[in-house]
């Protein structure tokens, strides 16, 4: 891609739950997972958090510059006919 074409659609970036459910308490996720939404950010990719199951994980993800999680945390799985939006 050239830097002057801007694809329409913005790539997504996951942040795996194996770096999110000790990333309050292990300094290498907490790295890894600021690592990965530093570069994300940089590159112009949405950026969602995988497992975010506290307010924790999910204060700390937000300081670096995550704003999309996706967990139990939000909603459990349901089917189309019972998704309430």
């Amino acid at each position: 891609m050239t830097p002057d074409h801007k694809d329409p659609i913005r790539p997504l970036l996951k942040i795996d739950q194996t770096f999110v459910k000790y990333i309050n308490s292990n300094p290498n996720d907490q790295a890894i997972a600021q690592a990965v939404i530093t570069l994300a950010k940089s590159m112009d990719m949405e950026i969602i958090a995988e497992g975010v199951e506290t307010d924790e994980q999910r204060s700390l993800q937000e300081n670096f510059g995550c704003n999309q999680y996706q967990s139990y945390l939000f909603g459990k799985p349901c089917s189309l006919a019972n998704l309430v939006i």
